[in-house]
C-alpha cells in the first residue's frame, strides 16, 4: 500500500481550490490500457486519501524507528 501512494503522488500535481476546497491530484503517468491510452487522470485529495497518506508516514516512521532500534541493540558502527 504505501509503495502504490508513493507511486501515485510521485507522478502527479497538484491543483488547489482557490476556495478552501480539498486539492485534486493530477496523474502525468501514461496508462497504455488494451483500448485506450490515459493521461491527465483527475482525482479528489480527499479526508480518506490524506488518512491513507498519514497511515503510510506512521508506518514508515515505525520501520525507522525499528530500524534504529536494531542498529542500537546490534551495535552497529554508526
Amino acid at each position: 500500500m504505501t509503495a502504490g501512494l508513493r507511486n501515485k503522488y510521485n507522478h502527479c500535481i497538484y491543483s488547489f481550490d482557490p476556495n478552501g476546497g480539498p486539492p485534486n491530484t493530477i496523474m502525468m503517468r501514461i496508462a497504455d490500457r488494451k483500448t485506450e491510452i490515459l493521461v491527465g487522470k483527475q482525482e479528489v485529495a480527499d479526508d480518506a486519501e490524506l488518512a491513507k497518506f498519514d497511515a503510510a508516514v506512521e508506518r514508515l516512521q515505525a520501520l525507522n524507528l525499528d530500524i534504529w532500534d536494531a542498529i542500537r541493540r546490534f551495535d552497529y558502527p554508526m
